[in-house]
């Protein structure tokens, strides 16, 4: 016969209720002192023939038989209680993590606090953590926050109980304006230096090789002046080819030529990765592949949009400005407010050499100039705007 220990709060139990339990159970004349702490009965004895401690009663045993293997049997509870301690200790189950106010854009130099919902709830003595996939383009704390310090798109991730979620943010270098001048034609030096001199900024000449020292086009020696004066100077293609005869050159053809013009730059002392393509050519695929295997980018005529970490390298947008600066100066205010707010790289497109850049139309440019600078939107050279741009 095997005998075994009733834990207390069953012994405790059965003492109340003494009074119903059959004397085959007690098997004793006399009441019997029990210690609610050492009580032992004989197995057989304590089960009647029906399964039930009591009659007309649900068994006090579990049915899985814990009381005669020596286990406690627990309350609901008890069960939640000892539950909610083993949570704390070993943190609950995370379902799912979902960050709930992902910015979307940033602009470098801006900071961002992310903020991430675990579900059902964060496990005690658990923490959310961070990570970059990118720190060259945004940092992060412990905390979540987020710091924009480079131009492309990044993903931020959070993790916590093993689970993951991550949002993408696109950062834009914080806006700046290029201004260059096509043709590297004389007026150039007449109607863009002084204002260069007098607001202290760099604007580009771009530069058609084969044209230079041909009818109104500035010599090499004049564009040496340029260059000393703070003119930057570009690339414009080698011989300035319009839509119809580069769609008749293969790209290999293409590529000689854009190889050609940097050369010749080059022997002149003017290094550019930067190429301007001449009319809409920049709109043509295979000579924006062959630009890809010359230059570090390529930059179209008249797309008014802003550049940002979306646009392609060979295909970056310029704003022609002649009309606004003639007609419409506001719009070039209103540009300049969209750069600031929105950041990216904006490029101004001028052909000063055409007769509607007069005189009033350059006092619309220096206005213009004088409202970024007061926006605290920078005018930068086109390299430094490309580096900005490329986080070189």
């Amino acid at each position: 016969m095997r005998s075994f220990r009733i834990p207390a709060r069953i012994a405790a139990v059965m003492l109340t209720l003494a009074f119903v339990i059959p004397q085959t159970v007690l098997a004793a004349e006399e009441p019997v002192a029990l210690s609610a702490e050492d009580l032992v009965l004989e197995q057989d004895s304590l089960l009647p023939e029906d399964g039930s401690l009591l009659s007309g009663q649900d068994s006090l045993l579990p049915e899985d038989d814990s009381l005669l293997s020596g286990q406690d049997s627990l309350s609901t509870e008890d069960a939640d209680t000892a539950s909610g301690e083993e949570d704390a200790l070993n943190g609950a189950k995370v379902e799912s993590i979902t960050i709930t106010n992902n910015p979307e854009k940033m602009i470098v130099g801006k900071k961002f606090k992310l903020k991430a919902k675990v579900r059902p709830k964060k496990p005690k003595g658990q923490k959310i953590t961070w990570k970059s996939s990118d720190n060259s383009i945004a940092t992060e704390d412990k905390n979540g926050k987020v710091k924009a310090v480079g131009s492309g798109i990044v993903r931020i991730t959070a993790k916590c109980g093993g689970k993951r979620t991550s949002c993408k943010i696109k950062v834009n270098i914080k806006g700046v304006i290029t201004i260059i001048d096509d043709d590297g034609r004389k007026e150039f030096r007449k109607k863009l230096l002084p204002i260069m001199k007098e607001k202290n900024i760099s604007i580009s000449t771009a530069i058609v090789p084969k044209w230079v020292g041909t009818k109104r086009r500035m010599t090499w020696d004049e564009i040496a002046k340029c260059k000393k004066g703070g003119a930057e100077i570009l690339c414009h293609t080698l011989r300035h080819h319009d839509v119809d005869h580069t769609l008749g050159m293969t790209e290999k053809e293409i590529r000689k030529e854009y190889e050609k013009a940097k050369r010749i730059l080059e022997r002149h002392g003017y290094f550019t990765d930067i190429l301007v393509y001449s009319h809409c050519t920049g709109e043509i695929k295979k000579a924006r592949k062959a630009a890809s295997k010359v230059f570090g980018c390529g930059m179209v005529h008249d797309f008014r949009h802003i550049n940002t970490v979306d646009t392609d390298l060979y295909f970056l947008n310029r704003y022609l400005i002649e009309g606004p600066i003639a007609e419409r100066p506001w719009e070039m205010k209103e540009y300049v407010d969209k750069v600031k707010k929105e950041g990216g790289w904006m490029i101004w497109e001028l052909h000063c050499a055409i007769d509607r850049v007069d005189d009033t139309a350059l006092d619309n440019l220096r206005d213009a100039i004088d409202y970024a600078k007061k926006q605290g939107v920078e005018i930068v050279t086109a390299q430094e705007g490309y580096e900005r741009f490329t986080n070189k």
